[in-house]
Order: C-alpha cells, then sequence, then structure tokens
C-alpha cells in the first residue's frame, strides 16, 4: 500500500464536512488504488439512533449491533460475482463479520497478511480464491480514547507490515475527519433547530407578559388545580377539555411548568390555524426542494419540542390523513421529514385540549379512536366561568392590576358596593365573558385622561344587567 495514497485521500477528505460525503470519499478513494479491492467503514451508533440502513428496519437484531456499515466501495473481478454490487451498504455485512466484531471487542487492529492461512474467516468461502484477495487489514477508528467504527479493506496484493502501519496513520486522520464531521453536523443541526426556536419564540415573546396563575378557590378549579399537581411531574399525556375560553391553554403552561421538563421549551400549535396542506410540513418539517417553495430546511414542532412539552390546541380540528401519522409519532417516538429518507427520534410530552366532544366525533368517524385513547390518558376538564362565578371579583381585580401594569397605570381601581361588583356575574347569558372583559380592560385604559377635568368621573362602564361597575381614577 503506498503512502502517497493515504495521503491523496486524506487530502480529499479534509475538504468535506458532511461526514456522509467524507466517509463515502474515503472508500472510493482507496478502492481501486494500490491494489485494494474493498473498502468499508462501519460506525458506531449512539444510544436511540436509528440506522435507515439496516436490511431489516424493524429486526430486533439491529438494536444489539453498535456498529452499522455506513460506506463501501470496491470493484469485482469474477463472473461469480460480477453481480454483487460492493457499494451496498445494506448486504449480509451491514453489521460486520468476525472480523469487525474482533476489532470492535478489543479495540485492536488486525493484520492477515494471507487470506489462504486464515479461509476460515472469510465468507463465503470461496470469495477470497475467485477474487483473488490476498490481504485484510482493519483498524479501530478511536478519538480521544472512544471507539467510533472500524476501518476494513480486502486487497489483491499482499499488505505488509510499512503498509500496515501507514494504514494506521490513515485510519487516525480517518478518526479526526469522522470526530470533525459529526461535529459540523451536530453545529448544523443546532443552528437550525436555534433559528427555528428563534422565529418560534418572536411570536411568543409577547406573550411572556401572561400571568400564568390560575385564579379562583371554587370547588371545581381546586379540582383542576389537584389534577395539575398530580400529572405534572410525570409524562403522562394529557387531554384538556372546555369550552372555548375558559383557559385551557393556561392549563397547558401550569403543567408545563410544574413538570421536569420546564427547562425545555413548551411548543404551542393551534390545529385549526393551519392551513391543510402545510399540516405535514408544520409538524415533521422539510428538506430544501422536498416540494415547490421549499427553498430551505425547515425544522418540524415535534423536533423543535424535543425534550419539552408539545401542546396541540383543538386537535379535534386535525385532518383525518393526519391523524394516523401523528399516533405513529406517540406510539413510536419516530417521524421522517418531508423529502427525506433520515428517520428522526423526538422525546417531548404531549398536552393536547379541545373544545369538541371528541367521543362524539369518534362515533361520527372524524376522529380515530386509537388516537382518541392514545390523547386522554389522563383528561382534565376545566369548567367555563358561569359555573364559578365566585371567581368575577377575583378576575376583574386581577385584569385590572395586568392592564394597570401594561399601560403604566397606577390611578384605577374598583369602585363601587359588594353587590355592584357582584353583577359581573354575567356569564350565564355572555360567552366568553373573560376574554370580552380583557378586551374591554384595555379600552378602559387608553381612555382615562390622566389629566382629567374630571376625576370621579367614571371613565367606562362594563354592563353587567342592570348593574354597573365603575372604573375610576384613584385620587
Amino acid at each position: 500500500m503506498k503512502p502517497q495514497v493515504l495521503q491523496d485521500v486524506a487530502h480529499i477528505v479534509s475538504q468535506e464536512g458532511s461526514l456522509e460525503v467524507a466517509l463515502k470519499r474515503i472508500v472510493e478513494g482507496l478502492a481501486g488504488r494500490g491494489g485494494i479491492a474493498l473498502a468499508r467503514v462501519w460506525l458506531k451508533r449512539g444510544a436511540g439512533e436509528l440506522c435507515e440502513r439496516c436490511p431489516e428496519y424493524h429486526d430486533e437484531r439491529r438494536k444489539s449491533h453498535r456498529h452499522h456499515l455506513i460506506a463501501s466501495a470496491g470493484r469485482t473481478i469474477s463472473v461469480a460475482y460480477r453481480r454483487n454490487d460492493w457499494s451496498r451498504t445494506d448486504d449480509e455485512f451491514h453489521w460486520g463479520g468476525i472480523k469487525v466484531a474482533q476489532i470492535e471487542s478489543d479495540s485492536k487492529p488486525i493484520l492477515i497478511k494471507s487470506l489462504k492461512d486464515d479461509h476460515q474467516r472469510i465468507a463465503p468461502p470461496d470469495l477470497a480464491r475467485l477474487e483473488r484477495l490476498q490481504s485484510f487489514a482493519g483498524y479501530p477508528l478511536t478519538f480521544r480514547g472512544e471507539l467510533q467504527g472500524v476501518l476494513g479493506v480486502f486487497s489483491r496484493s499482499t499488505i505488509d507490515d510499512a503498509g500496515f502501519r501507514w494504514l494506521g496513520i490513515f485510519a487516525d486522520a480517518v478518526s479526526v475527519a469522522i470526530a470533525i464531521a459529526r461535529a459540523f453536523d451536530e453545529i448544523d443541526k443546532l443552528r437550525r433547530r436555534l433559528e427555528s426556536q428563534n422565529a418560534y419564540l418572536r411570536e411568543e415573546v409577547r406573550d411572556l407578559s401572561r400571568s400564568n396563575v390560575i385564579l379562583g378557590n371554587s370547588p371545581a378549579m381546586r379540582g383542576v388545580i389537584e389534577r395539575i399537581r398530580m400529572v405534572a411531574p410525570t409524562d403522562a399525556t394529557v387531554l384538556i377539555l372546555g369550552e372555548t375560553g375558559v383557559g385551557k391553554e393556561l392549563v397547558a403552561r401550569n403543567i408545563h411548568e410544574r413538570s421536569p421538563r420546564r427547562a425545555r421549551p413548551l411548543i404551542e400549535v393551534n390545529c385549526t390555524a393551519i392551513p391543510r396542506e402545510l399540516f405535514e410540513s408544520e409538524f415533521f418539517g422539510h428538506v430544501k426542494g422536498a416540494f415547490s417553495g421549499a427553498f430551505r430546511d425547515r425544522v418540524g414542532r415535534f423536533q423543535l419540542a424535543d425534550g419539552g412539552t408539545l401542546f396541540l390546541d383543538e386537535v379535534g380540528d386535525l385532518p383525518t390523513e393526519i391523524q394516523p401519522k401523528l399516533l405513529r409519532v406517540l406510539q413510536e417516538g419516530e417521524f421522517q421529514a418531508l423529502g427525506d429518507e433520515k428517520t428522526r427520534r423526538a422525546n417531548f410530552r404531549m398536552i393536547a385540549a379541545s373544545n369538541q366532544d371528541l367521543k362524539a366525533a369518534v362515533r361520527q368517524g372524524r376522529f380515530r379512536q386509537d388516537l382518541y385513547y392514545r390523547l386522554s390518558v389522563f383528561p382534565i376538564e376545566v369548567p367555563p366561568l358561569r359555573e364559578r362565578q365566585e371567581a368575577l371579583p377575583i378576575l376583574a381585580q386581577h385584569f385590572l392590576e395586568v392592564v394597570s401594569k401594561r399601560f403604566n397605570r397606577t390611578d384605577l381601581r374598583l369602585s363601587g358596593p359588594p353587590a355592584a361588583i357582584a353583577g359581573l356575574r354575567l356569564a350565564r347569558k355572555c360567552p366568553r365573558a373573560a376574554e370580552r372583559y380583557r378586551a374591554g380592560r384595555d379600552r378602559v385604559s387608553v381612555r382615562v385622561d390622566p389629566a382629567g377635568y374630571s376625576w370621579r368621573r367614571r371613565a367606562k362602564v362594563f354592563a353587567a344587567g342592570n348593574r354597573r361597575v365603575r372604573i375610576t381614577r384613584r385620587i
């Protein structure tokens, strides 16, 4: 094996930043030069890292093999093997053979100068004779004491001790190239993820001032708070049910903030607001060129929520064609971005919310029964405001404090006898009363004149039947 061959290949590899491309260039640069007939690289897979090249994707054997064939190149010369494609990475040696297993176990190189004397470790037995293979050399690819993979070559000329030492030097260079390429891949993945998270957080930053405190001391709300306390420390899937405007998002935020995942983001998705044709791209992400208009890679919400919590609001509006795909992600924790063959993993906690009767939707065929059972592991039903009217004075005071701070007002207060404040209990007649009141409070704060000529004059009246509550400037 000529040193110049290894130097040329090392130079080519140093120009590549992608791990896949770098390994392909390595084996292609070795094969056919210096008498090398076949060159292969097996890489170590991390915990939970999937290999889409495994011949049998669901074979349990893939979980017991740490090393997988990533790159292969070579050229056959015999008639018996002329149809064999040595560039394939999903053949019978995808997990290596006896020699690769020995290198993996001992982390020591192997040199077989004459395959005729060691034919028992060659499969199939007649391969060496028909392909005129003379020698085999294998080196562990280690970086900072950690085994990353195995480099193996079959040569049609004898590999002597000097050539074996040069191959060792080259294996060290390959180990460094693999470590650098993996670092670049990780940096690029983190960069894309941070870009997507930053874009998402910019959308959410306006909501940072919102209070996540659940107000109210009614028995119904105490029951909701108790269920939040019970489920928050677990990873159980939660289904929050309730009418529009009762505070389902607030419950989801409380669960996330009390969970072990609170250091990671809470990714919120409103299923009603996503166009049907964009659901897959929104959830799974896509790669550049996956469809018309996909000019760059996009990280999906599943990947954004990795390590954190994914909150699907109005989950009952999910299209029926998306529901089985969501179910698979919940069951397997695996998904594929649009236009990408690589299988990705995401570990997130799922919280869903709906204002619909999902059981009725299941009976009508609009919602999958298996998905419903998967989502409703721990249901929480939030009562409407009309069933907890004793919370209205508390909410009114809270809203006033929030709006005073937002608009830099320190001169607003609720006034009137207790009977007048009790008159806020219009929720029986007014759907989404809390949201309407929040809108009214903002109008109040803007319209009160700071230098008003009549400080005691009512700035805004919030009608509740025949009763009125005044919001006046404090003297």
